[in-house]
C-alpha cells in the first residue's frame, strides 16, 4: 500500500476566510502589537521600602550597640579612678604633693568624674582635661588598656617671681604664666629670678595657669622678662661664675631688659632671646660674653650708675657720667 502524506493545509483567518499569516513581517497597514508596560514603578517603590527598613534595622542596631556600650563602661572592669591613672613622666620633685593628690588637683580643674570609663572618655578627651592643669604645659599621649591608663606629660617650671612696687609678688613660668606658689617646695626648687620694674601692674586675671594679661592683652614687658628668666635659670648653674638674681624692667620701647649680677653690676641685656634687634648679638652669644667677662675679674662692682653693655667686641663697660671719668683711654664727650 502507498504510504501517502496528507496534505498541508493552511490555517484560515475565521474573520476574512483568507490564510493566515504564521511569521515574517506584518503585512502593510497592520497595527504593530502593543508593548508590555514597565516594571519599573513598582522595583523602585520595593526598593525604596527595602532601604527604608534597612536604615531603621541600622538606626536601632547603633541605638543598641550604643546602649550595650555605655552599659559595658559601666562595670568595674572598664572603669578606673582618676587619681589611679599612671604617670609616666612623673611631677617635679619641687612639686607638693604625690600623684595622687597632682591627679586630683587635675581632676577638680577640668571638672572630670572621680571614676572614668576606658570605654566611654576618649584619648583625646582625657588629654584635653590634663591640658586645663595650671601646672600641666603639654599632655602627649594617652595609652589605655584594661584596667589602666597611662599618660604622658610636660610640665611648666617655674622660673620668675614678679615683684610689683606695692610689694605683692606673682609666681610664673618662662612664658609669663602665672603659677600657684604654694603649690612649691622653695626649697628643692632653688633659687628664681627676681623681675622688678618701674609701673609694672598686677594681672587682670591672677589665677593659675592663666598668662599673664594688662588691659591690653598679655603685658609685652612681663613677657619678655619672663622669656628671659627661662633663659638664665637654663644657662645658670651653681658652678657658672656669674648668677642673675634680678631682672629689671624699664622704658621698654628704648632701653629693654636689664640684669644685675650676684656682685652687684648691672648689664644692659636689651631685647628677650629670640627677640634680638638686627645686630644686637644673641642670648647663648651675650651669656658667652658676660662668663667670660666675669671669670676674668674679681667680683667687684662698678663705680655708682656705670653698667655694662654687649657690643660686636664683647662686653663693654658704659658711663654716663660727664666726662666719663671711670672709663680708660676714651676721650670725654
Amino acid at each position: 500500500m502507498d504510504r501517502r502524506e496528507t496534505p498541508w493545509i493552511a490555517a484560515k483567518d475565521q474573520a476574512t476566510g483568507e490564510p493566515a499569516r504564521l511569521g515574517g513581517p506584518p503585512e502593510p497597514g497592520a497595527q504593530a502589537p502593543r508593548p508590555r508596560s514597565p516594571e519599573w514603578p513598582r522595583l523602585l517603590f520595593g526598593l525604596v521600602i527595602a532601604l527604608g527598613l534597612g536604615s531603621t534595622g541600622l538606626v536601632l542596631g547603633n541605638r543598641l550597640l550604643g546602649q550595650a556600650a555605655h552599659w559595658l563602661g559601666r562595670q568595674p572592669a572598664y572603669q578606673i579612678a582618676f587619681r589611679e591613672i599612671e604617670l609616666v613622666d612623673k611631677p617635679p620633685p619641687w612639686f607638693k604633693g604625690d600623684d595622687p593628690a597632682f591627679l586630683e588637683s587635675v581632676r577638680k580643674a577640668a571638672g572630670m568624674p572621680e571614676r572614668i570609663s576606658t570605654l566611654e572618655t576618649k584619648p583625646r578627651e582625657l588629654l584635653a582635661a590634663f591640658k586645663e592643669a595650671p601646672w600641666v604645659d603639654d599632655a602627649i599621649q594617652a595609652v589605655y588598656a584594661l584596667g589602666k591608663i597611662q599618660v604622658r606629660l610636660v610640665y611648666k617650671r617655674p622660673v620668675a617671681y614678679v615683684q610689683l612696687e606695692g610689694g605683692d609678688q606673682f609666681l610664673v613660668d618662662a612664658r609669663a604664666t602665672v603659677l600657684a606658689p604654694e603649690d612649691v617646695d622653695s626649697e628643692r626648687l632653688g633659687p628664681l629670678v627676681k623681675i622688678l620694674g618701674v609701673g609694672l601692674e598686677r594681672p587682670l586675671d591672677p589665677r593659675p595657669g592663666v598668662v599673664w594679661k594688662s588691659a591690653h592683652g598679655p603685658d609685652p614687658r612681663i613677657v619678655a622678662a619672663a622669656k628671659l628668666a627661662g633663659f638664665l635659670v637654663q644657662a645658670t648653674r651653681p658652678q657658672s661664675p656669674i648668677q642673675i638674681p634680678r631682672i629689671i624692667v624699664t622704658d621698654f620701647v628704648r632701653r629693654g631688659l636689664w640684669v644685675e649680677t650676684d656682685s652687684g653690676v648691672v648689664v644692659w641685656w636689651r631685647s628677650a632671646p629670640g627677640d634680638e634687634e638686627p645686630g644686637e648679638p644673641p642670648a647663648r652669644l651675650k651669656w658667652s660674653m658676660l662668663t667670660d667677662w666675669a671669670g676674668s675679674r674679681p667680683p667687684e662692682p662698678l663705680p655708682q650708675d656705670d653698667y655694662m653693655a654687649f657690643s660686636s667686641k664683647g662686653l663693654e663697660q658704659k658711663c654716663s657720667h660727664p666726662g666719663r671719668p671711670h672709663l680708660k683711654n676714651e676721650p670725654p664727650g
